[in-house]
């Protein structure tokens, strides 16, 4: 018994949500709260796109107007009815749901006032062609169900009432119905196809997004691949032989020792920065295998700087490292590398001042040290101060370079924290 009474129930509950969808359907397409969906026309139509569109709307205002002041007794009748019957094309890229609505009340207008005529609807053929073109419209912006639920309600408040108003034939009728049914079906495919080819615009730009990417990954391999197999081979071979210089040939002074120890460091150094970089332009897939250098290692890389190079280097840091985003971390400790490698080019045998700065979302590195008389300054054009420059601009940060009133040169840059975080937040999303 259970069984069969759903059974008999299933069909009547199946008519309650086609009946319910119908009244929703109808209720979204009369409320004004609904209506302001613009239509964005297909491209850019300019200066003659739009003398066109004001020049086709006078044409038509004027025509239903001309053929109206045949239809109803009073001129002033006909200018309103045309008004409202014409113009609110104006509106039909801003909303054409409401374009369309107004066009009912106008052309329900007209059925209304051929109670006061001789069977003539006053129904002009320019308004006709201006309701078609807003239906058409209508079809190509909004969901099928709308459209098919404005246009019914429409054909019900306007064309039925003429077959009592003005005696309107039932066949009549009927090819207004099947010309709105027409319009509907052929808004309705260009709204298809006008998504199907925004779809396929999207997806040729993602595909071209990722062979851009795939080309950039190709060449950040080969990159990698010639720094390992050539730069890194060398500078494998200096680490090398300098270590063996100092057990194949004892009989150096003990000073060559400790130079050949320092080559052996600095190119033990190097092997290990640019493994870091290979890692780095072979891509996430090998993130993590080598840590990069921060500011924690400050200390260390002062250290071996004076060992290998013999300038002495001040170093004052005001403020907590830990507090400073790595990526700016990592920024500030090549460029410190990039800054003293200028001071020794410079500033051969003078000191080196280091002083670092962080505070609350900022933080400033200023790296100066002495010219050598008749040495002159670098003019900025190294690719050295260029690499500074660019990991600067890389995260937002601003640079100075160059002498001050003291005679020194100076390296300069700040790095504002806000900007790395809302450069992560864009790449979130």
């Amino acid at each position: 018994m259970l069984h069969t009474r759903s059974r008999a129930t299933a069909p009547s509950s199946r008519v309650r949500d086609v009946a319910s969808g119908q009244v929703r359907a109808v209720v979204e397409a009369w409320t004004p709260e609904t209506s302001y969906a613009p239509l964005r026309p297909r491209g850019r139509s300019g200066t003659p796109g739009l003398a066109g569109a004001v020049l086709l709307l006078t044409l038509l205002f004027g025509t239903s107007v001309g053929q109206l002041t045949d239809m109803v007794p009073w001129v002033v009748a006909a200018y309103l009815l045309g008004a409202v019957q014409v113009l609110p094309l104006v509106f039909v890229f801003a909303s054409p749901l409401v374009t369309w609505q107004l066009m009912t009340f106008g052309f329900a207008a007209g059925t209304v006032s051929g109670l006061v005529q001789d069977e003539v609807v006053p129904w002009p053929v320019a308004s006709c062609i201006s309701a078609g073109m807003a239906l058409i419209a209508l079809a190509s912006g909004r969901p099928l169900r709308v459209v098919s639920a404005a246009a019914s309600t429409s054909l019900i408040l306007v064309v039925l009432p003429a077959m009592w108003t003005v005696g309107l034939p039932l066949h009549a009728v009927a090819m207004i119905a099947v010309a709105a049914t027409g319009i509907v079906a052929a808004g309705a495919v260009f709204r298809r196809l006008r998504a199907a080819e925004t779809h396929l615009v999207v997806e040729r730009g993602l595909r071209r997004e990722q062979e851009h990417r795939e080309v950039i990954a190709r060449e950040r391999t080969r990159i990698a691949r010639e720094l390992h197999d050539v730069v890194a081979h060398h500078m494998s071979m200096i680490a090398v032989q300098t270590q063996a210089a100092t057990f194949t040939h004892p009989e150096l002074p003990v000073g060559v020792h400790s130079t050949f120890d320092d080559i052996h460091a600095a190119a033990a150094t190097a092997l290990t920065e640019m493994r870091r970089v290979v890692d780095v332009l072979r891509g996430p897939e090998t993130e993590g295998g080598s840590e990069a250098s921060t500011l924690d290692g400050l200390d260390d890389l002062v250290a071996r700087w004076c060992g290998s190079s013999g300038q002495e280097v001040d170093l004052r840091v005001l403020g907590d490292p830990d507090t400073v985003p790595t990526e700016i971390s990592c920024a500030m400790y090549r460029i410190l590398q990039e800054a003293l490698t200028n001071a020794h080019r410079h500033g051969a045998g003078n000191g080196v001042t280091v002083e670092i700065r962080i505070g609350a979302g900022h933080s400033r590195l200023t790296v100066g040290n002495a010219i050598v008389p008749g040495h002159p300054a670098s003019d900025g054009g190294g690719h050295g101060l260029i690499g500074i420059r660019e990991r600067v601009a890389a995260y937002g940060g601003t640079v100075e370079t160059g002498p001050d009133e003291y005679g020194r040169f100076v390296v300069d840059v700040e790095f504002d924290h806000r900007a790395v975080a809302h450069a992560g937040l864009r790449e979130e999303r």
